[in-house]
């Protein structure tokens, strides 16, 4: 998690949005991997199939921030970490309904005609697998992610979370 020093929320998302580009706020990175040994009599002999989930978001670091200033930080960055911790659920559920067990066994229990072949099946469920984490941060891109402040006229702050749309995926 990334402290950010700041004396007013806005600087906060600055520095967070910095941080992270865009209108960022965290960062939740899916790693797929795929690791196989050799290949022999159309078989492939081992298949390891991860997706380790890298997580980063804004925390409140020092700085110096009026009473609702230190508020409206707090609450932005409570979003921020429900949001990334959102996306690693995401991320877990996706790679969990894959199946990296039964595709690698899947796989090793097929006879291919050559070397070729089988990677192609290997990049094929590498793809279905990517496929699948791209849609589990567009779905929860649909309901949210991107966050909203508005200062009101008695000092206090308007914090609202909107869809992000397609943005912030890959």
């Amino acid at each position: 998690m990334t402290k950010i020093s700041a004396d007013t929320v806005e600087d906060f998302m600055d520095k967070a949005n910095a941080k992270f580009g865009g209108s960022n706020l965290g960062e939740t990175d899916a790693k797929p991997s795929f690791k196989y040994g050799s290949f022999k009599d159309g078989k492939v002999l081992k298949l390891e199939i991860s997706c380790p989930i890298d997580l980063d978001y804004a925390e409140m670091g020092s700085g110096k921030p009026d009473d609702e200033g230190k508020k409206a930080i707090a609450a932005v960055a409570d979003i921020a970490k429900a949001h990334e911790l959102s996306h690693k659920a995401g991320y877990e559920k996706a790679f969990k309904d894959f199946d990296a067990k039964k595709t690698a066994k899947d796989i090793m229990d097929k006879t291919f005609k050559n070397k070729g072949e089988a990677d192609k099946a290997i990049h094929q469920a590498f793809s279905e697998l990517k496929k699948a984490l791209l849609d589990a941060c567009l779905a929860l891109h649909k309901k949210e992610g991107i966050v909203e402040v508005t200062k009101q006229a008695n000092g206090s702050y308007k914090i609202v979370q909107k869809p992000a749309g397609a943005t912030g995926c890959s």
